[in-house]
C-alpha cells in the first residue's frame, strides 16, 4: 500500500471509529481494506473531476472580466 493511500485508509478508519478487528462489509460479503482503497479512489477521480471542472469556469470569468476591462 503506497504511503499517501495507508494514511487516507488510517484517516478513513478513524472517521468511522473502526478498531483494528473491525471489517468493512459491501452486500453481505466480508471485505478488507480493498473496498476502502476503491471509495478513496472514486472520490479522488470525483475531486478531480470537479476540480477541473471549476477551473474552466475560473478561467472563462478571468477571460469575460479581461475582455470588459480592454473594451472599456
Amino acid at each position: 500500500m503506497k504511503p499517501h493511500t495507508r494514511k487516507l485508509y488510517q484517516l478513513v478508519r478513524a472517521k468511522l471509529h473502526m478498531g483494528e478487528q473491525d471489517g468493512i462489509y459491501e452486500k453481505e460479503s466480508h471485505i478488507s481494506g480493498d473496498f476502502v482503497i476503491r471509495e478513496i479512489d472514486k472520490m479522488e477521480r470525483e475531486l478531480i473531476r470537479w476540480m477541473f471542472i471549476l477551473w474552466i469556469g475560473q478561467v472563462a470569468i478571468t477571460f469575460m472580466m479581461l475582455s470588459l476591462m480592454v473594451k472599456n
